[in-house]
């Protein structure tokens, strides 16, 4: 059983830094990833054009977001949030911190939802309608961005829950709704709207398949996306106030 202090503090002293070292080794797994990536000779934009890459992007910023409040000293005995973000006892970098990585979790969490069904239901299909002829992806990669990045999201859910208290509760609060789904329906959009540019003027797409489809049905895909974004975004956002019930009331 935890103590009242410990309760308050969300996360036992000596579980922090098994949490701490969690999250650096996501940090340098995706910084591994990428310079795998690198080595197969996609280097500078050409990175940028996968979504895989955005979503291990936004994976490993979370993580550095949550290590620069962990990493930074509280207050008032490790306490960090007793009712919401605006009521803290963390300092200003620790608020920060923690901020960003809660602004940053559910877009997360939508994310890797996409990457990882997309990626497995069409290469399994048809590796040619993600992958042009002669490219090389070796699996053990494959599986580095779009498998492991699952549990990865569930471990950094569960921490974020366990530091963050119950702000979740609060109407307001970064997690809920639809502050979630503006914030994961901005990164979509710009997504969107950096690959259709590079195809107006190189014109090509990143992924065979969207090369293969007219341009209604281009449309169309991303508006089923984003339908099945939005159930994402809106199932995360109450399994996450359960769960932040579920664990500060162990």
């Amino acid at each position: 059983m935890r103590t009242n202090s410990q309760r308050r503090d969300g996360i036992v002293p000596s579980r922090q830094y098994l949490l701490i070292a969690f999250h650096i080794f996501v940090v340098l797994h995706h910084m591994y990833t990428y310079y795998w990536v690198y080595t197969l000779g996609l280097f500078g934009w050409k990175q940028t054009i996968f979504f895989t890459q955005w979503t291990v992007t936004i994976q490993c910023l979370l993580s550095i977001a949550y290590l620069w409040g962990a990493l930074n000293p509280t207050s008032h005995r490790g306490r960090v949030i007793s009712r919401s973000l605006s009521d803290l006892s963390l300092n200003r970098h620790g608020l920060i911190g923690f901020r960003w990585a809660l602004i940053l979790l559910p877009i997360s969490v939508t994310c890797v939802s996409i990457t990882t069904t997309l990626f497995w239901v069409l290469f399994n299909t048809d590796p040619n309608t993600l992958l042009r002829k002669g490219s090389k992806y070796p699996l053990p990669l494959s599986h580095m961005q779009h498998t492991y990045i699952v549990p990865i999201g569930v471990i950094q859910m569960v921490t974020i829950c366990n530091k963050i208290g119950n702000a979740c509760d609060h109407n307001h609060s970064d997690a809920a709704f639809l502050p979630s789904l503006k914030r994961t329906s901005v990164v979509a959009l710009s997504y969107i709207t950096y690959i259709t540019v590079l195809h107006t003027f190189t014109g090509n797409y990143p992924y065979p398949f969207l090369e293969q489809m007219s341009g209604s049905a281009i449309v169309l895909f991303w508006c089923v996306l984003f339908l099945i974004s939005s159930v994402v975004v809106w199932v995360f956002s109450h399994v996450f106030r359960k769960l932040c019930k579920f664990l500060h009331s162990m």
